[in-house]
């Protein structure tokens, strides 16, 4: 009789443990389901986020590049008034050359995708196709040395080329009486096509929108190839 109430408290007892065990199993289980359900609550968040953030990037290139494609219309209407200054007025001829002062430069919304690195969130992320293009994108340079060159090199020295007329910057939205109050005398547009520096600054200028609107193309590829992906997911 002892050993049978031994041999049942025994089974009693091994079978306590295994509810327990199959209780706690059931309860891991619950919470691996909550924590994946949450995680890919969050997943979608993020690629919302970031999906905006590709948007709001597409249509600043876009607008980024087109402004590289005016400039360029714009150094070729100098170089084209150089060629024949008789038959153009200096004023047309020097806003014209304002191109080359122009700045154009582009920076990608990184906020949500920095954000991510910094708390380990990344690895919410499940397509690690899509996050190696992420990580492409937001490190992929398009500085060519345009701003710096035209703020050290090219400013300087239209400054000092020539006195700047107020007309050369079109339409102001402050009248200024002095308007036609120079005290030198503007220089021809032959004193310009006669200059080296400025004819190479021209060509320079050039080859820099022609290369940095080629980044941005390649920007624009990057973009709509993670965006097909998010579509495609």
């Amino acid at each position: 009789m002892e050993q049978n109430k031994v041999r049942t408290y025994i089974f009693y007892a091994i079978g306590e443990i295994l509810l327990v065990v199959i209780g706690i199993l059931i309860a891991l289980q619950v919470n691996n389901w909550n924590v994946e359900r949450q995680n890919t609550v969050n997943e979608e968040f993020y690629l919302e986020k970031i999906e905006a953030s590709l948007r709001s990037d597409s249509l600043r290139l876009i607008q980024t590049i087109d402004l590289g494609n005016t400039m360029l219309a714009m150094i070729d209407s100098a170089e084209i008034m150089m060629d024949a200054p008789e038959a153009y007025e200096a004023v047309n001829f020097r806003a014209k050359l304002l191109a080359l002062a122009w700045q154009n430069e582009f920076r990608a919304s990184r906020s949500v995708f920095d954000n991510l690195n910094a708390t380990g969130e990344i690895k919410l992320l499940k397509d690690q196709s899509f996050v190696d293009d992420l990580y492409i994108y937001y490190n992929t340079g398009t500085d060519i040395g345009m701003k710096e060159y035209a703020r050290r090199e090219i400013t300087p020295y239209l400054m000092r080329f020539d006195e700047i007329r107020y007309e050369d910057f079109g339409n102001l939205s402050i009248p200024i009486p002095e308007l036609n109050n120079y005290r030198l005398e503007g220089r021809p547009i032959e004193d310009y096509r006669n200059d080296a520096y400025i004819n190479n600054a021209l060509k320079l200028k050039r080859v820099q929108i022609i290369n940095q609107n080629a980044a941005f193309y390649r920007l624009l590829d990057l973009i709509n190839g993670a965006m097909k992906k998010l579509n495609d997911r």
